[in-house]
């Protein structure tokens, strides 16, 4: 048989019938001499033909090869599972495109899409600042990041500083008549004083007074809702009630009578606060003082302090003063 590739030779070098011919060249004993040059030079293109894979022989494992003929089969001859021991092969995409994982596989995704980071450890061209929280990316070459709130990119070197935001309500919004708190857009937190309306203070009898009008009552919350949430705010006048929205509301105080003005109640908030009673003076809010009493001829008592103060007694039949109206102030 003719021996047309490396796998037809016999690994017995002598022997009847044995390598005796490269290519159907006799090489065997008393052979012309024309035919040793012809067979070595088939002999190579043979080798040749092993290398580059177009003769149909296939290398076994133990001598460095896989034995298969296909990648696949090579793969499952070594033992060795695609996306699991190797990466398979993933389209590139776009130019300037980066792997990421999908968690059971690998994808190729935009730099702008969001990568979260959880941990950041300073290395070649990475600083932190202990005190601040600041982390500086020195000398990227980056130029597709935009600048925004607590990141800033220097065009010069393509350095890239990311702030630590200070922590807290960054901004107040005070309401003294009502309206609607209109969410910027991203805000999930706000923290709310609400604060009702003090009462307005008693008529006094002759040549005496009565009574101060009660303070509005208060509450505070943190509250978490989220983002894009617009909320109705109501802000009570004299002796009016004050909320916002759903979440939490505050009453106000009663008017100034022979008994005593009653404060208002806060309710619905994480602290709840009860205002001041009216006696004489009205009653004092967390925000204001009460009004006083003006003895005076022909004035009424004085009017309640800012944001909730009861107003103070008339007296000598002279009206009480007004109580002051009530506010819902919103930090976010």
């Amino acid at each position: 048989m003719s021996k047309d590739k490396i796998s037809d030779y016999s690994s017995t070098s002598a022997g009847a019938n044995l390598n005796t011919d490269i290519a159907g060249i006799n090489i065997d004993e008393g052979c012309p001499p024309s035919g040793i040059n012809n067979a070595i030079r088939a002999l190579m293109s043979q080798i040749k033909d092993l290398q580059t894979g177009v003769s149909g022989d296939t290398l076994p494992i133990a001598a460095g090869g896989t034995g298969e003929a296909t990648a696949a089969s090579a793969r499952a001859a070594l033992g060795v599972a695609l996306n699991a021991d190797v990466l398979g092969y993933v389209a590139p995409g776009a130019a300037g495109n980066f792997l990421t994982s999908t968690g059971t596989d690998w994808t190729s995704a935009a730099l702008a899409t969001a990568v979260a980071v959880t941990s950041v450890t300073a290395g070649a061209g990475i600083s932190l600042s202990a005190s601040t929280g600041d982390v500086t990316i020195t000398n990227t070459g980056v130029t597709d990041i935009t600048a925004g709130a607590g990141i800033s990119v220097s065009a010069n070197t393509g350095s890239i500083t990311i702030s630590a935001l200070g922590g807290g309500f960054t901004n107040m919004e005070v309401f003294t008549s009502p309206g609607t708190w209109t969410n910027p857009g991203t805000v999930e937190k706000v923290k709310v004083t609400v604060v009702g309306g003090g009462g307005n203070g008693g008529v006094g009898a002759t040549n005496v007074y009565a009574n101060g009008g009660g303070a509005g009552g208060a509450a505070i919350e943190v509250i978490p809702f989220p983002s894009a949430t617009d909320v109705t705010v109501t802000v009570g006048g004299a002796g009016g009630t004050s909320s916002f929205g759903p979440y939490c509301s505050a009453t106000g105080g009663a008017n100034g009578r022979p008994g005593t003005g009653l404060a208002g109640q806060g309710s619905g908030g994480t602290i709840n606060i009860t205002g001041g009673e009216g006696y004489g003076n009205g009653g004092n809010s967390i925000l204001g003082a009460g009004g006083g009493i003006r003895t005076a001829a022909p004035s009424a008592g004085y009017p309640g302090g800012n944001y909730g103060g009861g107003g103070g007694s008339g007296y000598d039949t002279r009206p009480g003063g007004t109580g002051a109206g009530g506010v819902v102030i919103v930090e976010y």
